[in-house]
């Protein structure tokens, strides 16, 4: 809701497995995912992911209440752009995806 509020169109999914079947068709800006989910977890998801072409550089977000440093290497090296540890601040946050579509290469 907090991005909706900022003007973003936003595809909520509380399913992993949902939400590579809507990204096999759909096109994004920015993936945000938690780490930690039922299912298969955001590290899978990522991987997932980024065999889609049209998604392999698309920003990521790994948003997740796993902060120590093996964590954060851990989301890189799946195939996350940012790992980001909650809690977040909504404006700290924010500058963070406009920094990860800046750097976007399109």
């Amino acid at each position: 809701m907090l991005l909706e509020m900022e003007g973003a169109q936003v595809e909520a999914f509380s399913d992993p497995l949902l939400a590579l079947k809507a990204a096999e068709e759909g096109n994004y800006d920015i993936i945000i995912s938690d780490i930690g989910m039922p299912v298969m977890d955001g590290h899978a998801l990522i991987q997932a992911l980024r065999q889609i072409a049209h998604l392999k550089y698309t920003p990521a977000i790994a948003l997740t209440g796993y902060g120590a440093s093996s964590d954060q290497k851990k989301a890189k090296q799946s195939g996350f752009n940012y790992h980001v540890s909650k809690p977040v601040s909504h404006d700290d946050f924010i500058d963070i995806i406009d920094e990860a579509c800046r750097t976007r290469p399109y």
